[in-house]
């Protein structure tokens, strides 16, 4: 549990803002693309709620890229959870406080309870202790309890630095390019056995993985022609 009193607070203060001034000022260096950005777009418009789902080994890029958008992630309530909560906090993110082990029912109500007030949630549904790029079953387990809608992402970085982590977690280097892609968006049936949920839970482990690889082997080549396509996007038609 996270230190109480004046000592504990102050120090997940500091430790807030200066995660949250560290991602900043490095993204301040980065460049990139959305690509498909209407994939959720079009659910939202719809009424519906968004479940972003995205590698974990990956997450560092949304945390930037949809800060402010009050999206929710879970995050639990140890001590080393505070300190990503405050950041979180301090980059626009609403924390859902709550475990996503002991069984993963608290984490699921809080979550599930978040997508039915309106408010859009991302998971990285192979975390957080993996296996690496598997999707676990909760994610359309809560897909079809809260009526919302999976949108896949899938992330390419042409500079980073790996970790030898269990999810090859990726630090994008200063002046690093991102390529990121929605997919189409994945519906799960409120009325759909286990068998259809699992054909379901391999669809959204196919799409990420094809995204990610996608993504990953255009980078470079987006790097390098990004200027020349968006001028001829901005030209009139002949």
């Amino acid at each position: 549990m996270p230190e109480r009193g004046f000592w504990g607070e102050l120090k997940y203060r500091v430790a807030g803002s200066l995660g949250g001034f560290f991602i900043r000022m490095l993204a301040l260096t980065f460049d990139g693309e959305l690509e498909n950005p209407d994939a959720a777009n079009d659910v939202r418009r719809s009424g519906r709620p968004v479940i972003y789902a995205f590698w974990h080994g990956s997450l560092v890029i949304p945390i930037y890229t949809h800060r402010g958008s009050g999206i929710g992630i879970l995050i639990s309530r140890s001590a080393d959870g505070e300190y990503v909560a405050r950041i979180a906090v301090k980059l626009g993110f609403h924390a859902i406080r709550g475990s996503s082990t002991r069984g993963g029912e608290e984490g699921f109500r809080l979550m599930r309870e978040c997508l039915v007030s309106g408010r859009d949630i991302a998971i990285t549904p192979d975390g957080p202790t993996g296996p690496k790029h598997e999707v676990k079953k909760g994610l359309v387990y809560l897909a079809r309890a809260s009526g919302a809608v999976i949108v896949p992402a899938g992330l390419g970085i042409d500079r980073y630095k790996e970790f030898d982590s269990w999810d090859g977690f990726r630090l994008p280097l200063p002046g690093a390019y991102i390529l990121a892609r929605f997919g189409e968006p994945i519906e799960v049936p409120e009325r759909v056995n286990k068998f259809e949920m699992e054909d379901i839970r391999l669809d959204v482990e196919k799409a990420l993985n094809a995204l990610t690889a996608d993504c990953q082997s255009r980078v470079k080549e987006a790097r390098r022609t990004k200027h020349r396509r968006t001028r001829c996007q901005g030209e009139p038609p002949a």
